[in-house]
């Protein structure tokens, strides 16, 4: 095993899938597509997609923080200050005729066992028309936000995330990750 304990490789076994599953999330809330074009009706597919990925995410992201706290003790606290809200960022616009989404003022842990833990898990776009050429309009959908209700949760409760900001608070925690691995021996950089 390289000197390497079974545990630090499952760390970087959770962490290596976190990160996988973080890179395709990132690229599927990015993707903008008309619904103009012949390949907008696989937008439902990566609707299913999405929540797959963050399923698989949320487990090993989880999982990552769970073992890198047996090393490097605070990585959990950590992870349980992170907020996934900011600087006055209390609602999301999704667009016309939409009601602004309450978004969930918790932290990076507390998201990420509600969505290992979901009954149910919905992605919700952002719709934006913009005028196209010779005044036609255009219409635009991106996913900018997930619903998860969890076990934990009343059969009439959601709580609302923005994708992007969910990854962000995992990147977080990357040096901590860094730290605890570069402790066993691994000479990595996770993300550069």
């Amino acid at each position: 095993m390289n000197g390497h304990s079974h545990e630090h490789l499952n760390l970087w076994r959770h962490l290596d899938a976190a990160a996988d599953a973080a890179a395709t999330l990132a690229a599927l809330v990015r993707f903008r597509v008309t619904d103009r074009e012949p390949i907008f009706v696989l937008k439902i597919r990566q609707q299913y997609q999405l929540v797959d990925l963050l399923h698989t995410f949320a487990y090993n992201a989880r999982r990552a923080i769970e073992i890198a706290n047996d090393y490097n003790p605070g990585i959990r606290q950590h992870a349980d200050f992170i907020k996934l809200t900011g600087f006055e960022e209390t609602h999301v616009e999704l667009g016309i005729g939409e009601d602004a989404r309450p978004l969930a003022e918790k932290s990076l842990w507390w998201v990420l066992n509600r969505i290992v833990h979901s009954r149910e898990l919905q992605v919700y776009k952002k719709e934006e028309a913009e005028v196209g050429h010779r005044g036609r309009i255009i219409m635009y959908q991106t996913p900018v936000v997930f619903a998860v209700r969890s076990d934990f949760d009343g059969s009439d409760v959601q709580h609302y995330a923005k994708f992007e900001r969910l990854l962000e608070a995992f990147l977080a925690l990357t040096e901590k990750f860094e730290e605890t691995l570069a402790a066993a021996g691994f000479e990595v950089r996770l993300y550069k």
